[in-house]
């Protein structure tokens, strides 16, 4: 894993040691992605305000957006090996100072505090395939509370997950699109005022 583009561009990343639990996305879909997210206006020559990531593991969606000019990220995650992997990207980096590491469960929203008052441009959402299978009704509450406390106006929320899994609906968030990368899929949601995400 490296960083794509920005202040640290080129910079390899450390990875998880157990990537079963933990699924590194590829650099050619991270670029994929942040290229649609800038096109949005989310980052490039706008300086872009906090992003929070979600079910972290060792930080490769946050620390690219901080190397493309985030002022700061919120990292979540419980899993203590990826969260020490985190540390280390994260002091290689020198980005401790616009870094907020969230040790607990992702899933509590308790997290949201540590935005500090502001909404984000984007929160990354990337939850267990195996919750995404067995309980995808917690991770749409999740985006639910993402969308009332969390998102800016102007915002996005992106959420990966298996392909064919079906993104949640969840009020006050409408889906954008949805893309297909070999087995797992990553959905943009926007903020909308009420009502529920399209399940188109």
């Amino acid at each position: 894993m490296r960083i794509i583009a920005g202040e640290h561009r080129g910079r390899r990343l450390a990875g998880p040691a157990d990537e079963r639990t933990t699924r590194p996305i590829t650099d050619r879909v991270k670029e994929a992605l942040f290229d649609r997210l800038t096109s949005l206006g989310l980052f490039g020559d706008f300086e872009a305000g906090p992003v929070a990531d979600v079910f972290c593991g060792t930080g490769s969606m946050g620390l690219e957006a901080l190397s493309r000019g985030a002022r700061r990220c919120v990292f979540v995650d419980r899993d203590r090996a990826a969260l020490a992997g985190l540390r280390e990207n994260v002091e290689a980096m020198g980005v401790g100072d616009r870094s907020v590491v969230a040790a607990g469960d992702a899933l509590s929203g308790a997290w949201v505090g540590r935005l500090g008052g502001d909404r984000a441009a984007v929160v990354f959402v990337d939850p267990p395939y195996a919750l995404m299978a067995d309980a995808p009704e917690r991770v749409g509450r999740l985006l639910g509370r993402v969308a009332a406390d969390a998102l800016h106006p102007e915002g996005v929320v992106v959420l990966r997950t298996p392909e064919g899994a079906a993104p949640e609906a969840a009020s006050g968030l409408s889906r954008l699109r949805s893309d297909r990368y070999g087995g797992m899929s990553l959905h943009l949601y926007e903020w909308v005022s009420g009502g529920a995400g399209r399940a188109d």
